[in-house]
């Protein structure tokens, strides 16, 4: 009797060792989850890396379709006392059901710390906060564990926060996996101080009961003479999962005798999914409308799609865009095949000012078309949302290709002489 309550000492334990790792969820009006993992840095100490995960459409957005929200991050020490500050403020395209991570890294030693986090919607003055408690030990060999939903490769010479060497991970900071759509979680952590050796790494899955349901074969790799450090990534399938419930992912790696081990916890829910949904997986490679993105992208996403040089990397890049967002891929890529109405064989339909409108605000509610008059140039107007918004497109060349001259969108093109542009064109016609 004692050795089984001893046995069940040790997995109240572990659950509780576990559970104090989990990510942290806000409290406020708007959600968020926070999650950490320490790395060595060498000579210079250690590191926090804070990864934030959140919903784009709880957020309010302006009339241009995009979210603002701002980020504070505050770690203090057991005494009160500010050790770290960091703050940034983010601008993406509103969606629904897209997700949206961020990642900063603090400067930390041993010790017990609290993190404070604030994130402001900036069009509305909507919060949310949360403060999580960090007991931070020495790292040693095998650093913390960071998992995350999708890895893509980068330059690496990339500027990303989320570059780790020549990939780009996506932090899980929300610590939650959907079944069936995330399937998969990849793990990252960093070996020290094993240059010139030879390791072997496993990753494996436990359940809420702290047993084994998968495991990834053993794997061997070299360590480079003179390495400090070496990043290890791998991923493992949860498919095993049966019921949802608090589950971990462990990495050990065998080296020079010993076994490291780091364990990360994670919630596995299971979504109500009907056939048709099922069926519905999203388009297939040859349907991607990555040249496209352009158009509804935030300026540093455009900026790392477009120093992405392989073809593979495009693709990596684009589905992780729309992971979790199928519905919306799905109306994105609808909208491109509209705009290809209003090319011709030498300008693509998504490269005009139509094209663009469409693939941004979709088509419009109703058209105005006068494209035969004598009297002035071929033109249409575009209302939205029963008049509230409008688009004025002129075929000011006679190719076809309409120009948008006016938009009541703030930030669009628009001229207010826009008429009398017209107008004037219409007297010029009119005098010969």
């Amino acid at each position: 009797m004692d050795a089984m309550r001893g046995i069940a000492t040790t997995l109240l334990l572990a659950a509780m060792a576990l559970a104090s790792a989990m990510t942290s969820i806000s409290r406020g009006d708007i959600t968020f989850g926070i999650d950490t993992a320490v790395f060595s840095l060498g000579s210079d100490g250690m590191a926090v890396e804070v990864y934030q995960e959140m919903e784009v459409e709880q957020l309010a957005r302006d009339s241009s379709g995009r979210a603002y929200f701002v980020t504070q991050i505050v770690l203090l020490d057991q005494s009160g006392d500010t050790v770290a500050v960091d703050q940034w403020a983010s601008t993406p395209e509103w969606a629904e059901g897209r997700r949206l991570v961020n990642q900063t890294v603090l400067p930390i030693t041993p010790g017990e710390f609290r993190l404070e986090v604030l994130v402001t919607d900036m069009n509305n003055g909507l919060q949310g906060s949360l403060t999580r408690q960090l007991d931070v030990e020495e790292v040693g060999d095998l650093s913390e564990l960071e998992l995350a939903r999708v890895v893509i490769p980068c330059d690496p010479t990339s500027q990303n926060r989320l570059r780790k060497g020549g990939v780009l991970v996506y932090p899980a900071a929300a610590g939650r996996f959907m079944l069936p759509s995330s399937p998969l979680v990849y793990v990252y952590a960093e070996l020290y101080d094993h240059g010139g050796t030879e390791v072997s790494q496993r990753t494996t899955l436990r359940s809420p009961q702290g047993s084994v349901i998968f495991a990834r074969p053993w794997k061997t790799m070299s360590i480079p003479q003179g390495a400090d450090a070496v990043g290890l990534m791998d991923s493992i399938s949860l498919g095993a999962a049966r019921t949802p419930g608090l589950y971990s992912v462990e990495v050990a790696v065998a080296a020079q005798g010993d076994t490291l081990r780091r364990a990360k916890p994670l919630m596995v829910g299971f979504e109500e999914v009907s056939t048709p949904e099922v069926a519905e997986v999203g388009p297939v490679d040859g349907e991607r409308r990555i040249d496209e993105m352009r158009w509804i992208l935030a300026r540093d996403e455009r900026e790392i799609l477009e120093g992405l040089e392989t073809e593979e990397q495009r693709r990596a890049f684009y589905d992780e865009y729309w992971a979790g967002s199928q519905q919306q891929r799905r109306q994105f890529e609808q909208r491109c095949e509209e705009a290809e109405e209003f090319g011709n064989q030498f300008t693509a339909g998504w490269r005009t000012d139509r094209g663009r409108v469409t693939i941004i605000y979709g088509s419009p509610d109703e058209v105005e078309r006068d494209a035969f008059s004598i009297d002035a140039l071929p033109h249409e107007i575009w209302y939205y949302n029963s008049g509230n918004e409008q688009f004025v497109f002129a075929d000011r060349t006679g190719d076809g290709i309409y120009e948008q001259i006016y938009s009541t969108v703030d930030g669009e093109v628009s001229y207010e002489n826009w008429q009398e542009m017209i107008q004037t064109v219409r007297n010029r016609q009119g005098g010969l």
